[in-house]
């Protein structure tokens, strides 16, 4: 469990060139690598939240799953960035919860992931290294699960659970997707 997580996350801050060098170039720093770190907090999060859905779809259904969404998804992964002392937010330009609507730059970086997308290109992560903030944005792609609750509404969501989701997110956007579109992003913040 955390252990590990301890042990893989120095291993990654660590991860210095494995060259020779003479002794007095010792003492500088490690350079940080930060889409390593950053595809490693994404899939932490990805995985954790997962498995809690999972599970909450298994105990309750639906019902269940949006009522686990609703309470916990945010306390979840704010947990999460608390650990690794990073920001981690998922975005989307169709939110469910509103707080997890995308800004400008995050819509723009979706954008271009789904004109690659459409043109039947490969997305995947991008940062951006500021003065004070490293950036790092990781697609979220719809797993066949998710159209329980984001599916199209009287296909793969049906509509007693999409008025469950209603009930909770009155203005809901996010449903109407199929497997393999892009539903977001995973934003993580490093400060420097």
């Amino acid at each position: 469990g955390m252990k590990l997580l301890y042990v893989v996350f120095f291993a990654l801050l660590l991860s210095c060139n494995q060259e020779e060098e003479p002794l007095e170039m010792q003492d500088s720093p490690a350079e940080i690598n930060y889409s390593e770190l950053g595809n490693l907090i994404v899939n932490q999060s990805q995985k954790a939240l997962g498995t809690e859905l999972k599970a909450a779809l298994q105990r309750g259904g639906v019902a269940e799953a949006v009522n686990y969404c609703n309470l916990k998804a945010i306390p979840l992964t704010d947990s999460l960035a608390q650990f690794y002392n990073v920001i981690i937010k998922r975005a989307t330009q169709k939110a469910r919860n509103p707080l997890n609507m995308a800004n400008q730059n995050e819509g723009e970086i979706a954008g271009v992931w789904e004109t690659k997308q459409e043109n039947n290109g490969e997305i995947s992560p991008v940062l951006f290294e500021g003065e004070n903030a490293v950036e790092f944005y990781s697609p979220i792609v719809l797993q066949s699960m998710c159209t329980n609750c984001h599916g199209i509404v009287g296909e793969s969501l049906s509509l007693e659970n999409n008025q469950l989701i209603k009930d909770k997110y009155p203005n809901d956007l996010a449903t109407g997707y199929a497997e393999g579109d892009l539903r977001g992003m995973w934003h993580v913040t490093f400060k420097k």
